[in-house]
């Protein structure tokens, strides 16, 4: 799966518990796409779906857009 596949699937996801329309570049948390139970939510998503886990550290970091947190799944991947 390509960082493309995994975006898409991370917006449709989003899309689909939110209501709201979204990019690869939507801030999630400052635009209040998600809140803080739609982020823990968005991990357990990602865990599951991409069989990827992860540190503390990079939530804050990674976690401010589908781009970015599609790059980091696309990262840990290989």
């Amino acid at each position: 799966m390509n960082r493309g596949q995994i975006e898409a699937r991370l917006i449709a996801h989003i899309e689909s518990v939110s209501a709201a329309r979204v990019t690869a570049a939507t801030h999630l948390i400052d635009e209040q796409i998600i809140d803080s139970m739609g982020f823990i939510n968005l991990i357990a998503f990602i865990e599951t779906e991409f069989g990827v886990s992860f540190e503390e550290s990079e939530l804050d970091e990674c976690f401010e857009s589908i781009g970015m947190i599609a790059g980091l799944v696309t990262k840990k991947r290989v």
